[in-house]
C-alpha cells in the first residue's frame, strides 16, 4: 500500500518536517556532486596507471570500478558501520550516528523516506511541538541505529538513510492519531485501486509485512535493509508517545476532503466510494 494522504488537518505550519525534507535533499545532492568528483578522480588515477604500463588505452570498466570503489570508501567514512562502531569507538564513528540519518542510496531510497515524513510527519510535529520534534526525530534515529547495531554488530556495511527516525514518527502517529485514516493506492494484479483505510491498520500492515516478518526471516548477513532499525525506530516513537499520553496537547481530528474518480472524504468523515476497516 502507497500512501498518499492521511486525515489529519494540522493547526500549525511543520517548519521542522519541512527543515528536514529540505535537508536530506540537500545531503543527497551533495552525495551526487562527491560521486561526480569520484568518479573524475578515478578516471585520472587509471589514465596515470595506464600510461605507466603503457596502455593504449584507458580500460572503462577499471574507471567504474575504481570509482566506484572510492564512492564506497566515502560511505564507509560517513555512514554507520556497526563493525566499526564496536571496534574502534572512537568520536568519529560516534559522529556517523548523526550523519548517516541524511544520506541515501539513491532517488528512490530518498523520496520514499521523504513522502512518508511528508505524510505523516507535520501531525506528530504538530501534536509534540517543534522544539520537542526535533529531539524526537533525532531520538528515534539514534534508537533506530542502536537497534540495528544490537540485532547485527559485526556488519561491515554501513547504514544510512532516514527510514530509522521515520518509523520512529510513524510509530508516534500510530499513538497519537489512533483514530486516523488515511488515503492509500493499492497495487492489485494490473490494476490500482484507491482505498481509505484506517491508519492504525495500514500502520502496522507496514511494520508487520514490511519489517517484522523479512527481520525473523532473512540473515543479517544477506539483508540489504536494516529492518532492525525500522523496528527499533517504530517501537521506541510508539512507547514514547504512549508514556507521555497524558502530557501531550489533544485535540479533535479534523477530516480533510478527498478529492477524486474513486471517492471522497468529506469533511465529517463521511467516505463516499471505496473503504476498508472500522
Amino acid at each position: 500500500m502507497i500512501p498518499l494522504r492521511d486525515s489529519v488537518r494540522s493547526s500549525t505550519t511543520p517548519y521542522v518536517t519541512w527543515l528536514l525534507i529540505a535537508a536530506n535533499v540537500a545531503v543527497f545532492l551533495y552525495q551526487l556532486l562527491v560521486e561526480s568528483r569520484l568518479e573524475e578522480a578515478a578516471a585520472r588515477e587509471v589514465l596515470e596507471a595506464s600510461r605507466r604500463l603503457g596502455l593504449p588505452f584507458v580500460p572503462a570498466e577499471a574507471v567504474s570500478l575504481r570509482a566506484q570503489e572510492l564512492y564506497a570508501a566515502w560511505l564507509h567514512e560517513w555512514g554507520l558501520v556497526p563493525l566499526e562502531l564496536r571496534r574502534t569507538g572512537g568520536f568519529g564513528e560516534y559522529v556517523t550516528l548523526l550523519t548517516s540519518m541524511f544520506l541515501h542510496a539513491n532517488w528512490l531510497h530518498l523520496l520514499g523516506n521523504l513522502w512518508f515524513l511528508w505524510i505523516f510527519g507535520d501531525n506528530v510535529e504538530d501534536r509534540l511541538g517543534h522544539v520537542p520534534y526535533v529531539f524526537f526525530y533525532a531520538a528515534a534515529g539514534l534508537a533506530a541505529a542502536g537497534a540495528q547495531f544490537v540485532f547485527d554488530p559485526g556488519s561491515e556495511i554501513p547504514m544510512i538513510g532516514a527510514s530509522g527516525a521515520i518509523a520512529g514518527v510513524l510509530g508516534a502517529y500510530l499513538v497519537l492519531f489512533p483514530r486516523a485514516r488515511v488515503l492509500t493506492l493499492v497495487p492489485i494484479f494490473i490494476f490500482l485501486e484507491f482505498l481509505e483505510v484506517p491508519a492504525v491498520l495500514f500502520l502496522l500492515v507496514w511494520f508487520v509485512f514490511q519489517n517484522l516478518a523479512p527481520a525473523a526471516f532473512t540473515p543479517a548477513a544477506e539483508g540489504g535493509v536494516a529492518y532492525w532499525a525500522h523496528i527499533g525506530g517504530f517501537v521506541v516513537g510508539a512507547a514514547f508517545c504512549w508514556l507521555l499520553r497524558n502530557r501531550l496537547r489533544a485535540r479533535p481530528v479534523e477530516r480533510r476532503a478527498y478529492p477524486g474518480a474513486w471517492g471522497s472524504l468529506d469533511a465529517q468523515g463521511r467516505w463516499r466510494g471505496r473503504r476498508l476497516g472500522w
